[in-house]
């Protein structure tokens, strides 16, 4: 199974159609800030979180959904062109890591980076920080893993993504949830599934 690493993804443009905007709006924010890192020799920090658990996580959170109504429903959506594991990290280690960077940089830390050539500071001063969990799902076993942290007594049963979704809406699940996993792009695990990765 391939690995993520911390690497900028300025040659991995997303598509421009608005088909994943979600993605495209990540890719360019990361982007800005790499920009004014390399023109102003200021460091900045690049988070990337996998999903996010724990109190505090919206109604509009993909995998926070798809495992609240796979536990109401006792049935876990079909992801049959998806790879890789949806990685669960709590919001209390996220908080953690960003706090953490955030405040060890002291300024002698930004003089010098201040003072560096431009294309040392092109490395440098944009660090890329990777925030994942120890709970890492193999797409193909999200029922195991409902099972048991669902408390069920049987597997969930595997329903067709289509089919789930007109389920889970009349059941409460948000239509802005239900149009994003309705695209092509959730049908193969954007936004939900990662490469296990490299920390």
């Amino acid at each position: 199974m391939g690995k993520l690493d911390t690497f900028s993804m300025a040659a991995f443009c997303p598509p421009t159609d608005g088909s994943d905007g979600y993605i495209a709006s990540k890719w360019m924010a990361e982007q800005i800030l790499e920009h004014f890192a390399k023109s102003e020799g200021i460091p900045v920090h690049i988070h990337r979180p996998t999903s996010i658990t724990g109190d505090g996580t919206t109604d509009t959170d993909l995998m926070a959904n798809i495992l609240h109504y796979s536990r109401l429903m006792q049935a876990v959506p079909e992801f049959p062109d998806a790879t890789g594991v949806c990685d669960l990290v709590p919001v209390e280690e996220v908080a953690e890591g960003i706090l953490t960077q955030a405040l060890g940089l002291g300024s002698d830390q930004v003089e010098r980076l201040r003072g560096a050539d431009r294309a040392d500071v092109a490395v440098k001063a944009s660090q890329i920080h990777l925030h994942s969990g120890k709970t890492q799902i193999p797409v193909d076993a999200l029922d195991s893993y409902v099972k048991e942290v669902g408390g069920l007594q049987h597997l969930p049963q595997k329903v067709h993504l289509s089919d789930w979704i007109t389920q889970a809406v009349e059941r409460g699940l948000t239509e802005s949830v239900a149009s994003l996993l309705s695209t092509p792009e959730a049908a193969r695990g954007h936004g939900m599934t990662i490469p296990r990765l490299h920390k």
